[in-house]
């Protein structure tokens, strides 16, 4: 009988130890070979193991809300699945509301190797900074209490290769070409019309700590010059009477938002373009070729043109991933040998201009990475490198002489501020040339 008993708690011991092993590696995983265990870092504190913080395994996303977004769409739009992104919003939105999220915020997201969330921080182009973070089970959101300075910078330069490459060499971020190239990309294609030799110049306003640029605002104003043929384009950043939201005129009042973007993605050349009688590179005969073929690596961001309804999302024959979108006036647009299609997206869903909607692949009949583009238009295919966008509408008359002025002090930074000098500016001038608020009380 003691026999019996000796081994049934051999036998329970033995489960109970292999049940620890198992907690303790799904809630305590074993730290690698020859590295100390460490706790997560957070997105706004010191890395846990402070003898080696930068070997922590993590991704950081960084990003910035673009005009028309919502808070939501620029998280998926870098890659966010649709629910952390929900659990993010949730949490946010008890100190701060995401429907309030203007152009020029950023945001920074740090996950874990599984993608779980580390930390989250927003900040605001009006100054106020937010963080998420987990404690224990639950998203918890606080006020980050920084006051920053509100700096203005101007930036000038002349293109040698590419608007990234000069805009970097005088000093600018990623961020500021982004936003540079989103006030005339529907007017401009920098990809396809950009030649050496061409001018910008730029005001941005930056939020800063001390001497450390802790986020960039908008841009206030952006001129673009073209060497060859003599054009100049400008971009003055104008909130409208009774708008919660700025939006970007040229000179005369006209805007410059576009109901259709000049191309879905960033591309480094155009290799096929559209024609009735081309020769197919795999099928080795002549057919039509009715839209464009835009080369990039496998991965690149690929854009919906324009606000729409998703008809299609799933594999299309010989476009391999495919995704298509009906917009207003008839009008159709086709991405085509995607390698895969954006988070969550399906037929019937609704998705706004800028709106990431699949990446660049090569399924179906392609000979490598690139996105087959197409716009359809009443039932007929038309060339997109000619398709005329309709513009947005002008400002109204009683706008008028408060956007002139703001124009014209804008301009007049252009002369007051140094190149490249962070400068901080008086407030007389972010009250009267920033925003003309409805109520008429100047904006500190």
């Amino acid at each position: 009988m003691s026999d019996r008993r000796a081994i049934l708690l051999l036998v329970v011991a033995s489960l109970l130890a292999g049940a620890l092993h198992v907690v303790r590696g799904r809630f305590i995983p074993s730290p690698p070979s020859g590295r100390a265990a460490t706790a997560p870092c957070r997105i706004a504190g010191a890395c846990c193991d402070p003898t080696a913080p930068d070997e922590t395994p993590r991704v950081e996303i960084a990003g910035v809300v673009r005009r028309g977004d919502l808070l939501s769409i620029a998280l998926v739009r870098k890659g966010l699945s649709a629910n952390l992104t929900d659990k993010i919003v949730g949490a946010l939105a008890k100190t701060f509301d995401p429907r309030k999220a203007r152009p020029g915020d950023v945001f920074k997201v740090v996950l874990d190797t599984e993608m779980s969330l580390l930390g989250f921080e927003y900040d605001r182009v009006t100054g106020e900074s937010y963080r998420v973070e987990p404690i224990g089970a639950s998203l918890v959101a606080s006020i980050l209490p920084e006051r920053l300075e509100r700096r203005l910078v101007k930036r000038e330069g002349a293109l040698e290769s590419s608007l990234y490459e000069a805009v970097r060499d005088a000093g600018g971020s990623p961020e500021e070409v982004s936003q540079f190239a989103d006030i005339f990309g529907s007017a401009f294609d920098f990809f396809t019309e950009s030649r050496r030799g061409d001018r910008f110049t730029y005001v941005a306003e930056g939020f800063y700590d001390g001497d450390r640029l802790r986020k960039l605002g908008r841009l206030l104003f952006a001129e673009y010059s073209s060497a060859a043929g003599g054009r100049t384009i400008e971009g003055v950043f104008y909130q409208t009477r009774g708008s919660s939201k700025g939006g970007y005129y040229a000179a005369d009042g006209s805007s410059l938002t576009r109901a259709f973007l000049r191309s879905p993605l960033s591309y480094r050349k155009i290799t096929s373009r559209f024609s009735r009688n081309r020769l197919h590179p795999i099928l080795k005969e002549h057919c039509p070729h009715l839209g464009v073929d835009y080369a990039a690596p496998s991965g690149t961001p690929v854009s919906s043109v324009a606000d729409g309804t998703v008809t299609l999302a799933g594999w299309y024959g010989g476009m391999g991933k495919c995704v298509k979108v009906r917009h207003a006036g008839g009008v159709t647009t086709t991405y085509g040998h995607l390698s895969r299609i954006g988070a969550g997206l399906r037929f019937g869903d609704r998705v706004e201009q800028g709106r990431v909607i699949g990446y660049v692949g090569s399924t179906g009949r392609a000979t490598g990475p690139h996105l087959h583009f197409e716009i359809d238009r009443n039932g007929g295919h038309v060339d997109p490198l000619a398709f005329e966008s309709p513009g947005g509408p002008p400002l109204d008359a009683a706008d008028l002489p408060s956007f002139l002025a703001t124009r014209d002090a804008l301009t007049g930074l252009l002369v007051a501020l140094p190149a490249g000098v962070p400068t901080v500016h008086p407030a007389p001038f972010a009250a009267a040339a920033v925003v003309a608020r409805s109520e008429g009380t100047p904006r500190s």
